[in-house]
């Protein structure tokens, strides 16, 4: 599904929540294009703070595509 999305050029934050804490997905997940990779057990406020942190990135995007 990274794939995809990083593939379609779409304006889009992935944040994966894995149970998997082996560095090669991690780093697999980032040359993807992957905003964060959190690892389960996963607090609320971390779940939140990758997601705005990803909403601000799109914005970001969004905002240099228009000037």
């Amino acid at each position: 599904l990274c794939r995809f999305v990083a593939e379609g050029s779409l304006n889009t934050a992935v944040v994966l929540l894995s149970g998997h804490s082996d560095f090669a997905y991690a780093q697999e997940a980032i040359s993807l294009g992957v905003s964060a990779y959190l690892l389960k057990p996963s607090t609320p406020e971390e779940i939140i703070e990758a997601v705005s942190a990803g909403a601000r990135q799109v914005a970001a995007r969004r905002e240099r595509e228009i000037l």
